[in-house]
């Protein structure tokens, strides 16, 4: 475990809530800018405590270790993360454009089914593409990557539930919005597949492309030809078109009209 030094001046002494959030401010700012690419046990924590004007003794008060501080700040990364909602905004806001510009063709099953799938092949599209401008989101990441390598102990059962708590949300999230989606495109789910399953499988797709695609881009962005939304040949990227592939997969095929 690492422990903080606590051999620094003193200062005024501050209510431990604004203590924590202006610290907590302060290096979500730092990571906002510059991101995280190193391990917390090198996190700058004396900057931090500068940026944020706080005495160092409130600190270490607070949080004895990294580790503790981790715990929060993975939180407070996450809470101010566009995708916290669960869906990527910019990416529920093209798939909304597609549903009602072609809400012509959802009196009939056949229809539906062609326009949640150009829904996917332009919303997977975006989704990619912003995750891997995102800062905030490869720096989450980064920090959960490094409860792997953490000691056994109290602070990483306090950093890895924090996680979980996070995790856990954000997949319950992509839940409900699936259901919404079946509900509005009358779809449901073949014996044995769970949307909370599909919340799963598709955010795997996502966050792993996204992240191998920073490494063998040439490769992973290379896209296919498929039938669109007319039949006529489109391109989709490996993303749209594999989430495309587990929908189709989980789904009961549509009824015939």
């Amino acid at each position: 475990m690492d422990r903080l030094d606590t051999s620094t001046p003193r200062a005024k002494r501050l209510p431990a809530e604004e203590v924590r959030e202006r610290m907590l401010h302060a290096a979500r700012g730092v990571i906002a800018e510059n991101g995280l690419t190193v391990g917390f046990a090198h996190l700058p924590m004396e900057e931090y405590i500068r940026l944020a004007e706080v005495p160092r003794s409130s600190v270490y008060r607070i949080w004895s270790t990294r580790e503790e501080f981790v715990a929060d700040l993975i939180g407070e990364v996450f809470v101010r993360d566009r995708y916290a909602g669960g869906t990527d905004p910019e990416a529920q806001e093209l798939m909304r454009e597609v549903y009602e510009r072609h809400s012509d063709r959802l009196s009939t099953s056949r229809g539906r089914r062609a326009v949640a799938w150009e829904m996917i092949r332009i919303g997977a599209n975006a989704n990619m593409a912003n995750l891997r401008r995102s800062v905030d989101w490869s720096s989450y990441n980064a920090l959960l990557a490094c409860t792997f390598s953490m000691e056994e102990g109290p602070a990483r059962e306090a950093v890895r539930a924090t996680a979980k708590r996070i995790e856990t949300m954000l997949t319950h999230r992509m839940q409900t919005f699936y259901q919404e989606m079946l509900d509005v495109f009358h779809g449901s789910m073949r014996p044995g597949f769970t949307t909370l399953q599909l919340a799963h499988l598709t955010a795997i797709v996502i966050d792993g492309l996204a992240h191998r695609s920073r490494l063998i881009d040439e490769e992973l962005d290379a896209t296919i030809t498929a039938p669109g939304l007319d039949g006529e040949p489109v391109e989709w990227n490996l993303a749209a078109w594999t989430i495309r592939s587990i929908v189709e997969g989980m789904l009961e095929p549509p009824a015939e009209d």
